[in-house]
């Protein structure tokens, strides 16, 4: 994992239990997520991900994920997530969210 002070940890592998009959979909993350600190104990993580399902043909799913967390009693080595958002990371989708989301920061220093 990469982090604002260049931390690297390995990619993590996890299911989500459903097996659509054919196996479990598995959840990889396939690149070093970046960890962006704010406040006193939270962060954010993006990362890229991948779900391998066995059931559906084709390349495994690729997408965006943003992670909300905070550190245990301020440890930076005891990490827990809040809440997390995945998005598609085709390049239309993700230009278009990083633009909305630059509109609305310059519009939130605006007030």
């Amino acid at each position: 994992m990469a982090t604002a002070k260049g931390k690297v940890e390995t990619p993590k592998e996890t299911t989500n239990g459903n097996t659509n009959g054919q196996g479990k979909v598995t959840f990889e993350t396939v690149t070093a997520p970046t960890r962006i600190d704010y406040g006193e104990n939270n962060f954010i993580e993006v990362s890229v991900k991948v779900a391998n399902d066995p059931s559906r043909d084709g390349e495994p799913g690729k997408w965006l994920n943003v992670a909300k967390g905070y550190y245990l009693n301020g440890n930076r080595n005891e990490a827990r997530f809040k809440r997390g958002i995945g998005f598609t990371a085709q390049e239309e989708a993700v230009d278009a969210i990083i633009q909305a989301i630059q509109d609305h920061a310059k519009q939130a220093r605006e007030l």
